[in-house]
């Protein structure tokens, strides 16, 4: 069993390249998907000139025991601010993985890569701390409150062990066209990469959008130009300023469909030849 506990945001080291800096902040851990798994939340502010473009993270996990999924990201003047959770996949006791972020300050400039190898131990800031003296008798300060919350997460998980409660995860296309009723093109952008992620074992958080058609390129080529047209268009959306009116959701759901009926006939057409297999054998 494994037990993160975050009284307060973390902020880890602030780093530089170009002209862009990137300020990364941990934040409260919780329990995860089951027994033994946690749940902790990233998020990263990139100030710098517009536009800046930010690509990942990518986690450098020895252990394959965590899962990246992207929260929200937000643009305004100047600053990009992305949150993203870390679902621990495999239980037990097993450290927090470190990550890469490649940043850009513009689409036509080089991508740079900026890494946290080991997150809790990277250099950070700690403000001073003042002692006053004070005439009432010493108290134990915080030690009962984090005894405490211990207790508690810890009372937490072993009740839904015994219960047995079971999280049932949906497949990857019921997931998918669920979260695109009425999404935004940032939301359906994620929403695509995340099915993706699950349907063809890749990270697609990881690639630009012409390295990820590259990546699945020849393994389901009949649905490959309703991808290309979907994530263009949420790209058209964020930085050209084009009014979307739904349609990358539309397309994103035409694709996430189009995946379905085509494994649904693969494994039809796998059905059938197994039984001719089986009555050639029986004659």
């Amino acid at each position: 069993m494994i037990i993160f506990l975050v009284l307060a945001a973390i902020d880890l080291e602030t780093k530089r390249v170009d002209t862009i800096e990137v300020r990364p902040r941990l934040e409260l851990a919780e329990e995860g998907s089951g027994p033994g798994r946690a749940r902790v939340r990233l998020e990263f502010d990139l100030i710098g000139p517009n536009p800046i473009e930010l690509n990942g993270p990518r986690l450098e996990d020895a252990f394959d025991a965590w899962r990246v999924r992207i929260a929200s990201s937000s643009w305004s003047e100047g600053r990009l601010t992305r949150s993203i959770l870390l679902d621990q996949i495999k239980p037990g006791q097993l450290p927090l993985p470190g990550f890469v972020l490649r940043v850009r300050s513009s689409a036509s400039a080089n991508w740079q890569e900026l890494s946290w190898p080991e997150p809790l131990a990277e250099p950070r800031t700690v403000s001073r701390i003042e002692v006053t003296p004070s005439t009432a008798p010493e108290s134990m300060g915080w030690w009962p409150w984090i005894i405490a919350v211990i207790t508690l997460i810890m009372t937490i998980i072993a009740w839904k062990t015994r219960s047995g409660l079971a999280t049932t995860e949906l497949d990857a296309e019921t997931e998918a066209l669920a979260a695109l009723d009425q999404s935004t093109p940032d939301e359906v952008e994620r929403v695509l990469r995340r099915y993706v992620s699950r349907r063809f074992g890749i990270d697609a958080f990881a690639f630009t959008r012409s390295e990820l058609l590259t990546a699945i390129a020849g393994r389901v080529n009949a649905a490959d130009a309703l991808l290309e047209e979907a994530l263009q268009r949420c790209e058209e959306a964020r930085y050209g300023g084009l009014p979307d009116q739904g349609q990358a959701a539309r397309l994103a759901r035409q694709y996430v469909a189009k995946m379905g009926l085509i494994e649904k006939m693969a494994k039809n057409e796998s059905v059938d030849k197994d039984c001719r297999c089986f009555g050639r054998k029986s004659i």
